[in-house]
């Protein structure tokens, strides 16, 4: 029996975590969201536009889920985008995977989950619809069953039928996880072949990942291979420039125009984030080795080796692979961390012990202390975003028929599940060439043809390729003289101009 006050802090924890979260990150989204929300709308009413459908293909069951769920549950698709849709079965899932990771300790799984939890500076991944949350989601419940499969052999056909759903699931819903699920499969297969304990259920789930994605998912041949096949080391330089500038404010050396416009994180925000990093990789480093440790002295389960090994390499090779195609993708260590630790934690002595669990609780504090400071600065989308759809609804009725153009991608998302929602898909909005983006900033006539749509609201703006430059109302000044028919202004948070 578990005593009463035992029972009264877990009620506790689950009530008050999730609804401190829910509170924390409200309306703090990421850019692709609202777009996100439009296809899914036109999917449901079988409308895909060319724009749409090359979205769709990418990713058709994150929106099939959403297009089931609105229909489910009613919510429109306005509400749907700052909805904590995810953050319970995420904050389930998390919370179970590391408490069967680290032999069912309560106090470090529920600090692992609330920290893994408050990761981010905005709530896309775990509490809002995003196809990586979800994916996510999917790859710890793979985790963990994997695992189980292992421990419970009798169960492996019960297992199987779960590794199955999580894999080809996530095929359709995430390629980022369905990446990590392929190296991660098949280098448990080998590793469990190597311990001499294979296990089928590994292989067949691996097998029916790959013929799913070879034979029903178009995302490798239509997105992946020609993104792979842009690659060169001008995109990892960028992408290095990048990372220097937007958190040390240091590295143009001019690879790219934009990248003199690139936002830069506050000073204390990148202090935050470096010392999350230094208190990670002592915690990380003895965890790893002392897995390594109990494996050479047999006093571990190998399937636990195997499994910190599998993630650990799925990790390193996602990250390289991004870094490829442009994108500095670090923060993806912290899923190696959420496996190692649990189950390297009933293997360390008793100081250790009291080390980690304190520094767990130091980076929750910084976690929280990095969204305040994000929110505070304004680096991070968190607002009400009526005042875009308002605006693009009135350029919808007044001029449906010519082009409609904007920088970003926040302003693009809002301005396009209107143009969805109300007009069906009367022309839809463009994205302004990075020419005639550089060309707003540096104060100079545009070469593109219609109505642009300028917003000064918006922290920041986020570009194709990862690019996040600064927010318009920084170069306001700049931009107001230009000799543009000005058509629409909205308490100076938007304005609407005729080129």
């Amino acid at each position: 029996m578990i005593p009463l006050h035992k029972k009264m802090l877990l009620i506790i924890y689950l009530i008050l975590v999730p609804t401190i979260l829910i509170n924390i990150y409200e309306n703090s989204i990421d850019d692709f969201i609202p777009k996100h929300m439009a296809v899914a709308y036109q999917m449901s009413n079988d409308q895909l536009t060319s724009e749409g459908k090359y979205i769709y293909d990418q990713i058709p069951g994150f929106y099939a889920f959403i297009t089931t769920f609105n229909q489910v549950v009613g919510i429109s698709s306005y509400e749907m985008s700052s909805y904590p849709i995810t953050l319970y079965p995420y904050f389930a899932i998390v919370l179970l995977a590391t408490y069967i990771l680290s032999d069912k300790n309560k106090m470090v799984s529920a600090l692992l989950t609330l920290f893994y939890m408050s990761i981010t500076t905005t709530g896309t991944l775990k509490i809002f619809l995003w196809p990586h949350g979800i994916g996510g989601l999917l790859f710890f419940m793979l985790v963990v069953t994997t695992y189980k499969v292992i421990k419970s052999p009798k169960l492996k056909n019960s297992y199987l039928i779960l590794c199955i759903l999580a894999t080809v699931s996530i095929t359709f819903i995430s390629y980022n996880f369905t990446y990590y699920c392929i190296v991660y499969l098949f280098s448990l297969s080998i590793l469990q072949w190597i311990f001499k304990k294979p296990s089928e259920v590994f292989i067949n789930t691996l097998l029916i990942l790959l013929g799913t994605l070879m034979g029903f998912s178009s995302f490798v041949y239509g997105h992946a291979k020609p993104l792979l096949e842009l690659s060169n080391s001008l995109y990892i330089l960028k992408t290095f420039e990048r990372f220097l500038i937007n958190f040390f404010d240091i590295g143009h050396v001019n690879l790219d125009p934009i990248q003199n416009y690139l936002m830069t994180y506050p000073q204390l925000l990148t202090h935050i984030f470096l010392t999350k990093y230094v208190l990670m990789i002592p915690i990380l480093t003895i965890s790893i080795f002392s897995i390594i440790y109990a494996e050479t002295h047999k006093k571990i389960e190998s399937v636990k080796f195997n499994l910190v090994l599998s993630v650990c390499l799925a990790v390193t090779l996602f990250i390289l692979t991004r870094l490829t195609i442009g994108h500095f993708s670090i923060p993806e260590i912290w899923y190696i961390f959420m496996v190692a630790l649990p189950i390297s934690y009933p293997l360390l002595k008793k100081r250790p012990k009291f080390l980690i669990k304190v520094s767990l609780i130091i980076l929750i504090i910084l976690n929280f202390s990095a969204i305040i400071v994000s929110n505070a600065s304004e680096v991070v989308q968190k607002d009400e975003y009526s005042y875009i759809v308002n605006a693009a609804s009135w350029l919808y009725q007044k001029e449906p028929q010519n082009r409609i153009y904007t920088p970003d991608q926040l302003t693009y998302g809002w301005t396009y599940l209107p143009c969805t929602l109300k007009f069906n898909n009367w022309n839809e909005p463009k994205y302004l060439g990075i020419e005639d983006i550089l060309n707003i900033y540096r104060g100079k006539k545009i070469s593109s043809s219609g109505y642009i749509i300028i917003n000064y609201r918006a922290k920041y703006n986020a570009l194709s390729g990862w690019d996040n430059t600064q927010s318009f109302k920084n170069f306001r000044t700049v931009i107001e003289p230009l000799d543009y028919d000005k058509i629409y202004s909205n308490n100076e948070d938007i304005t609407i101009v005729l080129n």
